[in-house]
């Protein structure tokens, strides 16, 4: 969730909750001012009342409870107590139907008669008043809510352009870039301390990474070198014609030793450059075509096991990832598949537009399968192996967010290497 959405959906919930709260509260409110000011109108009428009783008390009492509706007088014998007010449901001819009503119940004097007088007045107008006073209190609060919420967001969206922008460059910041990424300017205090912590540590992580390139280089060419020579100067001792036996089976052990320490040497320095993302360029490659012709080197490899070989290729089989690595990635699949292949065993390499598959028959791992990509793990049997091409291939396709799985089919035999030709979004977006 984003953090504007996140704040939006804060200041939302507090809104309804002062709106929930503050709509009962100022309906009660205008309630009892309502209240309030019908009880002081019964009262101005009922001193009315006593006033015209003591002027005229016989017409008064004959002919008021007929003149007004919401009068009513009843005789007793004494004042049952003191003035109270009480809500009641009177029926109305007019509207057929009971209505509420606020009603004073008080004692009148007369001479000597004592009676019960009972004002009331309607509170249907009093109800509809209320209800649309709130309406409109409910109406005005919600409408200055959402516009201080819009408010809000826009000033927010605004107050944040520097951090999603500082975000965007980070995105698209490369660390074989030669200069690290410059920043909007902003009078935030905050932010400006984050650009500048950004930038150190941004210049800090190019420092090491030009380190470590020059390092790789450097290591790839002062011990390839050496090695080289070794290896050449091996080969031109065992050529000599007065070397005895046993000092050949010596020498060629050592130039065994120094052809495999090399083919280690590249391959580290390999996986290290791919960890250090060298390889920047990206460009379309079609897998399918790439196998075909790496099978095509292979196939002497093939002919010579006698394997029973098929390949299937589909349409458009692009993958967008750079061609050294795309070499790499697929020609250590196909040769792990052949040399560990047995004598007339079989081969097969079908190529999807979502997945390349290659399946080999071959004997049982002889470790668990959760270390098959692990570096230094290898055959026992293949002495001369460096245990580091299927790291180099799981290097690569983490790298590319290319899915790879192992499967291995006991009753035929069957070793099978899946890998998935859609990199994850996440991947993707590391690359680009």
């Amino acid at each position: 969730m984003k953090l504007l959405a996140l704040t939006y959906r804060y200041y939302a919930g507090l809104a309804l909750g002062v709106l929930a709260l503050s709509v009962p509260v100022f309906y009660g409110i205008i309630q009892w001012l309502v209240i309030v000011d019908v009880d002081e109108a019964l009262l101005a009428r009922k001193q009315e009342i006593q006033q015209l009783v003591v002027k005229r008390p016989a017409s008064t009492l004959q002919y008021l409870p007929s003149t007004d509706p919401n009068i009513r007088l009843l005789r007793v014998a004494s004042c049952p107590g003191s003035d109270y007010f009480h809500d009641k449901d009177y029926y109305l001819p007019l509207l057929q139907e009971l209505e509420p009503h606020r009603e004073l119940v008080t004692c009148l004097k007369a001479g000597e008669e004592v009676y019960q007088l009972f004002i009331r007045q309607s509170l249907v107008e009093e109800e509809d008043f209320m209800l649309t006073i709130t309406g409109l209190q409910t109406g005005l609060l919600l409408l200055l809510l959402l516009g201080l919420g819009l408010i809000n967001r826009r000033i927010t969206r605004s107050l944040w352009q520097p951090f999603t922008d500082a975000l965007r460059r980070i995105r698209n910041f490369r660390l074989e870039s030669d200069q690290a990424p410059s920043w909007s300017t902003t009078e935030i205090d905050e932010f400006r301390e984050l650009h500048q912590s950004l930038t150190t540590l941004l210049t800090r992580n190019q420092q090491v990474y030009t380190s470590q390139k020059q390092f790789t280089e450097n290591a790839s060419h002062e011990m390839q070198t050496p090695l080289a020579i070794m290896s050449a100067e091996l080969e031109v001792l065992s050529q000599t014609d007065d070397l005895p036996d046993d000092a050949l089976d010596h020498v060629q052990k050592a130039a065994s030793a120094v052809n495999r320490l090399s083919h280690i040497n590249r391959a580290l320095l390999l996986l290290t450059k791919i960890e250090n993302m060298q390889y920047a360029e990206v460009c379309p490659v079609d897998i399918g075509a790439l196998t075909a012709r790496l099978l095509d080197w292979y196939a002497d490899f093939i002919v010579h096991k006698q394997l029973t070989f098929r390949h299937l290729t589909a349409q458009d089989t692009t993958l967008s990832m750079n061609p050294q690595l795309a070499d790499v990635l697929v020609g250590n699949l196909l040769k792990n598949a052949i040399r560990h292949n047995q004598p007339g065993g079989m081969l097969t390499c079908t190529v999807s537009r979502t997945m390349l598959c290659i399946e080999n028959t071959g004997d049982p791992l002889p470790f668990p399968a959760s270390q098959l990509f692990d570096r230094f793990v290898k055959n026992p049997a293949l002495p001369d192996a460096t245990g580091l091409g299927l790291a180099i291939v799981k290097q690569i396709a983490d790298r590319y967010g290319l899915p790879l799985r192992y499967q291995f089919n006991a009753d035929q035999s069957i070793h099978r290497f899946e890998l998935g030709l859609q990199p994850s979004h996440s991947a993707a977006d590391s690359i680009i």
